[in-house]
């Protein structure tokens, strides 16, 4: 039965189109100038900065250019791995998993997402892994285990309804309706259907549109076909701002299509079929378009306009083929097939049909692929959070033990302070009591003697109170400093040493992957390597300080050439200064060689601190070692840099233990706070001295000096 489409429904139609790109240039402008404040500060940010910012600009493009997103996501991985940034790699990992999904490359889609997972598990991060699991839900329902697929969204819907998140809500309460639909449970699929729909109304969301369409769906596989039309165009009403709601717009268009075509009204169908094609046409949705195709060529088939129905369904398999959518290959080889049956044409008909199986039998054997895949994946996810929760517990029993230990410490140390002020107090109270007794028996012999006497030891008294009371006062603040200085320096090394501990167990978990690219598990062992590195420097500074504290340094001198030795270190930091600092490493040392007799490891170790200390605080110029002799008996070794200087305040406590200067100008560095102490240490004890000059802004110089 045909039947005209009315003169205002077409002219409504075209005005919707219109009205589509007029309103789209907009949200592209928007995207041109956010990309470009983004990009003008990508280029002087710091690594990790930069892994959040190329991550955003993925996200911003995901809305209108799918493959330009992808190359931003990528090498926000890249550089995420590089520099040891696991919450950033998580991000950047989810961000790319989303946009293969949309783009419907599930196998790639899989393997960030599942690596997204591993990392948002071992950081505890329930928002990150909720998200990840309600689009790892979507994948398993895609390929029929709908179980599984049911688990992870009702998983997420918890975690979203616990955070409040409104939008995860929408779209796990929406995916868990889908797969009531598909399991042909109706009346739960509609009650989640009807909550998702009240959420995305009341707060207006973007997602609107998505579920309009699913419950038009919901109504079109009753066959209650009314209802279906009127969501279907409920969605199209919605105008659309990014390339998802775009492709949304197109499939309701498409969808609207399926019903009239359900409803034998052809020319109807035609019509919203065709305007779906131009729409995908323009935005560059090949999937939707090879979908509408066959849809048109299957509707010219119906009307018996055979030529026209080829032409359409060639088109169809020439899309689909590029865009690997071997289902609606299948299809149209099928339906071509039963097309030129009709017609008369056997052989083109059993050519057709042979194409048709060879599809269909690739298509099971994926599909039986992918389920085993993804179900062993689940496997070994559920074994590495099984092995997780253990590591985590042991830790924690480790960790309760270390604080119980420092709590009994600190509480011994109190305990002991207090008695030993009690003693000082009761001892003279003693002493005052016995010498006025002495007083009261000389105050009998002579009155005057008496009163003078009195007076001078009363005058005594006061002034002993006073200096009694400034030394206490005095011996308080410095205990109260040294408890301060000892609390931020463990403060500080524990998160010293969480820092690559967390990159080490980060990276040891992703090689576990079975997915993981020989350059990648490269890359996570070079940053496991750099972090353990890190970890043994600071731990060597730790024993060092403790042998200093007990005075158990031991010198082991030896003939040692300064001028090999400076040049043997230039070459060590030379590899070493960051390729982002514009900093250039200087010598500076007499042509005629000097040698002298000293413990060569402790001279190089404060060398070493000396120059680190430089490329940490120097982020542009240069750095200068060198050395010179002061007299005859004495040798002059310095290290200069025109970093970031040091506050005269600070100068004469630089050289402490457990100090650590801070600037509120600059991002902290990082460190233990040990190395100026330890070398300080050493100095004296090779019988030099160490000096300081600095100036704010324009640079330091350490300078100290060896017997020669």
């Amino acid at each position: 039965m045909k039947t005209e489409m009315p003169y205002r429904v077409i002219i409504s139609r075209f005005i919707s189109i219109g009205l589509l790109l007029w309103v789209c240039q907009y949200p592209l402008l928007a995207v041109e100038n956010a990309e470009n404040k983004l990009l003008a500060k990508l280029s002087h940010s710091k690594p990790a900065e930069k892994v959040a910012i190329l991550t955003e600009l993925g996200q911003y493009h995901s809305d209108f250019n799918y493959p330009k997103a992808l190359t931003f996501t990528d090498k926000a991985i890249k550089l995420a791995i590089a520099v040891g940034d696991s919450a950033g790699l998580a991000k950047a990992l989810y961000t790319d998993g989303i946009i293969h999904q949309l783009q419907g490359e599930n196998n790639e889609a899989h393997r960030s997402l599942k690596q997204a997972y591993s990392l948002y598990t071992q950081s505890n991060d329930s928002l990150g892994i909720a998200r990840t699991s309600d689009c790892l839900g979507s994948l398993f329902r895609y390929y029929g285990a709908y179980e599984k697929s049911l688990e992870y969204h009702l998983w997420a819907l918890a975690v979203f309804e616990k955070r409040n998140d409104t939008t995860g809500k929408i779209s796990a309460m929406n995916n868990i309706g889908i797969v009531y639909r598909s399991l042909d449970n109706y009346t739960k699929s509609i009650s989640y259907y009807q909550k998702a729909l009240g959420l995305a109304k009341e707060s207006n969301s973007s997602l609107l549109s998505t579920v309009y369409n699913s419950i038009g769906s919901y109504y079109y596989y009753l066959k209650e076909y009314k209802s279906a039309n009127y969501y279907y165009r409920r969605a199209l009403d919605i105008v659309p701002t990014t390339l998802a709601l775009k492709e949304r717009h197109c499939a309701a268009l498409n969808n609207i299509g399926n019903v009239y075509r359900s409803k034998e009204q052809l020319d109807s169908a035609l019509f919203y079929y065709s305007l779906s094609l131009k729409e995908s046409k323009i935005l560059g949705l090949i999937n939707l378009s090879a979908i509408t195709l066959k849809n048109i060529g299957t509707i010219y088939a119906r009307k018996g306009e055979v030529q026209k129905a080829e032409e359409f369904l060639l088109k169809s398999i020439h899309l689909s083929k590029k865009s690997n959518l071997k289902q609606v290959v299948r299809d149209d080889y099928l339906i071509l097939s039963n097309l030129s049956g009709k017609n008369g044409d056997y052989k083109k008909a059993l050519k057709y049909h042979k194409q048709y199986s060879e599809i269909q039998d690739s298509i099971h054997r994926e599909e039986q692929s992918s389920k085993v895949e993804l179900l062993e994946v689940d496997y070994l996810f559920q074994q590495k959070e099984k092995d997780l929760a253990i590591l985590m517990k042991n830790n924690a029993e480790k960790n309760l033990e270390i604080q119980t230990s420092r709590n009994l410490l600190l509480i011994s140390i109190l305990i002991i302070f207090i008695l030993i002020t009690l003693t000082i107090g009761i001892y003279r109270l003693l002493h005052i009591n016995r010498n006025a007794k002495q007083n009261l028996l000389q105050m009998n012999e002579k009155l005057e003697e008496r009163v003078m006497s009195r007076t001078v030891k009363l005058e005594l008294e006061i002034a002993n109170h006073r200096n009694t009371a400034v030394e206490l006062l005095k011996a308080k603040e410095k205990a109260e400093e040294s408890d301060r200085l000892k609390s931020t320096f463990l403060s500080n090394i524990s998160h010293e040493i969480r820092t690559p501990m967390n990159a080490i167990v980060g990276f040891t978990g992703l090689l576990s992957s079975p997915d993981l690219q020989v350059a990648e598990r490269d890359q996570y062992i070079e940053v496991i390597n750099k972090s353990g590195n890190y970890l043994l420097s600071i731990i060597d500074d730790i024993i060092e300080i403790s042998k200093i504290e007990a005075g158990q340094i031991t010198l082991h001198y030896s003939q040692v050439s300064v001028n090999s030795l400076l040049d043997q270190l230039y070459d060590t930091f030379k590899a070493e200064i960051p390729e982002e600092k514009d900093i250039s490493l200087n010598v500076t040392i007499p042509k005629e060689t000097l040698t002298i007799s000293t413990d060569p490891v402790k001279l190089r170790q404060v060398l070493s601190s000396l120059l680190s200390n430089a490329i940490k605080f120097t982020e542009k110029g240069s750095i200068t070692l060198g050395y010179q002799k002061a007299n005859s008996t004495e040798l002059t070794i310095f290290v200069s840099d025109t970093g970031i200087g040091i506050d005269e305040k600070h100068r004469q406590i630089i050289f402490d233990r457990f100090r650590q200067v801070e600037n509120k100008n600059e991002t902290k560095k990082g460190g233990s706070g040990l190395g100026l102490a330890i070398s300080k240490a050493y100095i004296d004890k090779l019988g030099g001295t160490i000096t300081l000059e600095s100036e704010i802004g324009k640079g330091s110089t350490f300078t100290f000096t060896l017997p020669i």
